[in-house]
């Protein structure tokens, strides 16, 4: 049996030192976190994120990653009806705190009269409005024809077709507008009234069109607004058909851009993109305001009486349309709206962005920012769970340490929600409109809990290892490895001594005293190697029936591997031995001291303790006295 210390210092014998490396050196050389801890580097969250790359980080990173996707992608598509409803919902309420204001250069003639049995007239009523708009020297910025205008012709041959009087008159009023001083510009809707098919456009239709008469004389662009959940409303900027010869093959594309896009980047002179291009297909979101003020642009006009008294249409941008029978998606409930007050709004919108003085708060594209926010907020999550997850570490947690990971990461998925919420905030007080906040909101907690399970793994394989590094963390003072067989004396000459001792400013030591019988699975095991790990000093009492436990020779174990890690007044071992018990090889190179020869002992490593803490004081928790570890964690037999 080895020397055991007598008069020596206690403390200082146990504290690893330079001198006892050489020592101990051959018997844990495989342990290489071991000596790089020894040789003085520290636990720092930089070293964490270097670990990521090592192997033993790479594995479980990489399926937390494709877990993070899998769900992620599964969320996107399984559940895209939810998060739409949710964003649209948000879209509604931050788009009614600033409700847009109707523009006042965009004005509605109403077709009061419009009979679809009866084309020939509505088509007449159009061409004396036009040529009204001309006589009275008024140049709008544009007419929106928002009508079908099918071919009347029901011959296969097309010459033995007559053109109405109604439709002749058209064609020469849209003709002699292209023809004025400056031209008015008239557009038409090219997609048919219940042609949408999934938000598309029903080609077949579109060879139905009078294009003889009408469409080969204006410019036409579609009006699909399609309805989303929570009543969003939006349209496709274009969408690109194939056009086919009469064999049925391909020959070419027409590109069918949103009539009130088009106009709009007509009217600036702008150079609107191939419809191909990603901007093309975004969908444009339309801000609905109140019904009050489009009703109040809007004029009647009839066969009779086809121009309205006292307007001026110059530099106004007309729609001509029928308020009564051109319903569309919204046109049930309470508040209904017909497909020309949709147009009306859309086109008003537009044309209120790029007003800079009329304060219009402008949506975010879909879809524009979306991988960009996903991608940082969910970074951001990471970082901040290493943070809070490193910085509690070496916090006095106690019984909370098993719940560390958790803690972290809904610190973390709370930070991020709240900086995110500052960025809509920001966002709103720009004047601009980010409505997408479903997905970026369950990345955040995605990846915090992803994170969370992550720490937890962590914890659990630094417990379950005896050669894991303990963190920096002091839970509890002093923690008392016994064999519960021994319970009685170790309770009455061991912990309440402990328990009674107070250090200068009247605090008592925090210990942890395991006093469960029976401890059972492996969840025991994970908490005492945390109540360990988080001890300044771990006292066992040695004795034969000691040993003979196995979960007393994990603690010894595990107390032995701090011991080899801790530098010079930091965590020490201090064992305590009743008879003379046949110490494991593994740890014997710890002295012991006999409380039989020296019936003080238990006295001096009080003494000793509350020096060392009082020399280097952490920061304590109020009454973190010996109840705090007076009833340990369960686990298995002792």
């Amino acid at each position: 049996m080895r020397r055991r210390s007598s008069e020596h210092d206690l403390v200082q014998n146990h504290c690893i030192s330079g001198l006892k490396w050489t020592y101990v050196r051959s018997k844990l050389a495989p342990a290489a976190p071991l000596a790089r801890s020894l040789e003085g580097e520290a636990l720092e969250p930089a070293k964490l994120l270097r670990s990521m790359m090592s192997q033993q980080w790479l594995r479980p990173t990489a399926v937390l990653l494709a877990t993070y996707i899998a769900l992620m992608a599964a969320a996107t598509f399984l559940l895209g009806p939810v998060w739409h409803n949710w964003d649209w919902a948000v879209f509604g309420r931050l788009s009614d705190m600033r409700a847009p204001a109707f523009a006042s250069n965009v004005v509605v003639a109403d077709l009061t009269e419009y009979d679809q049995r009866v084309p020939s007239r509505d088509r007449q009523t159009i061409a004396n409005f036009l040529d009204a708009i001309r006589t009275h020297g008024q140049r709008p910025g544009g007419v929106l024809l928002d009508l079908y205008f099918e071919s009347l012709c029901t011959s296969e041959d097309v010459k033995k077709c007559s053109t109405d009087p109604g439709t002749a008159a058209l064609t020469r009023s849209l003709d002699a507008a292209a023809a004025a001083k400056p031209p008015i510009p008239v557009y038409a809707t090219e997609n048919p009234i219940g042609s949408q098919s999934g938000g598309g456009i029903d080609a077949s239709y579109l060879s139905e069109l009078d294009r003889d008469h009408v469409y080969d004389h204006v410019a036409a662009g579609h009006t699909i607004l399609q309805l989303a959940a929570s009543d969003g409303l939006f349209y496709q900027r274009c969408y690109r058909l194939d056009q086919k010869d009469s064999a049925g093959n391909v020959a070419g594309t027409q590109d069918i851009w949103a009539l009130p896009y088009r106009v709009v980047k007509d009217a600036a002179g702008e150079q609107r993109p191939p419809c191909d291009d990603a901007r093309s297909t975004e969908m444009e979101a339309v801000r609905l305001g109140p019904q009050t003020a489009f009703a109040q642009s809007v004029h009647p006009i009839t066969l009779k009486k086809s121009f309205p008294d006292g307007i001026d249409f110059d530099g106004k941008y007309v729609i001509i349309a029928t308020l009564e029978k051109d319903l569309g998606p919204l046109s049930k409930g309470t508040a209904p709206r017909s497909n020309p007050e949709l147009l009306a709004w859309a086109l008003s919108d537009l044309l209120e962005s790029k007003n800079a003085d009329a304060g219009y708060f402008q949506p975010l594209p879909a879809n524009e920012m979306l991988l960009a926010l996903l991608a940082g907020f969910t970074f951001i999550t990471f970082v901040a769970f290493i943070a809070v997850f490193q910085g509690l570490r070496r916090l006095r947690l106690q019984m909370f340490r098993e719940y560390l990971p958790w803690i972290a990461a809904w610190s973390a998925a709370g930070f991020a929600l709240a900086l995110f919420g500052a960025f809509e905030a920001w966002t709103f007080f720009a004047k601009q409109i980010q409505p997408q906040i479903s997905l970026v909101g369950l990345s955040v907690l995605l990846a915090a809990g992803l994170c969370g399970e992550r720490g937890r793994e962590l914890l659990l394989e630094q417990s379950r290892s005896i050669d894991a590094e303990p963190d920096e963390a002091n839970d509890y003072d002093v923690f008392i490895s016994y064999a519960h067989d021994e319970f009685d004396w170790v309770y009455e000459n061991v912990y309440v001594p402990f328990k009674d001792a107070k250090l200068s400013d009247g605090s008592k030591l925090s210990i942890f005293f395991d006093t469960s019988s029976l401890r059972i699975g492996s969840s025991w095991q994970d908490k005492i190697s945390l109540a360990i790990d988080g001890s300044r000093f771990i006292v066992p009492i040695y004795s034969d029936t000691y040993f003979k436990r196995p979960y007393c020779r994990f603690e010894i174990k595990r107390a032995h591997r701090k011991w080899i890690g801790a530098g010079d007044n930091s965590r020490c071992v201090l064992p305590i031995m009743r008879g003379k018990p046949a110490i494991l090889e593994t740890v014997d190179d710890i002295q012991a001291a006999s409380i039989d020869e020296r019936p003080g002992l238990v006295a001096e490593v009080i003494a000793q303790i509350v020096e060392q803490i009082q020399a280097k004081p952490v920061v304590r928790q109020p009454d973190a006295a010996a109840e705090t570890g007076a009833t340990g964690p369960a686990g298995a037999v002792k």
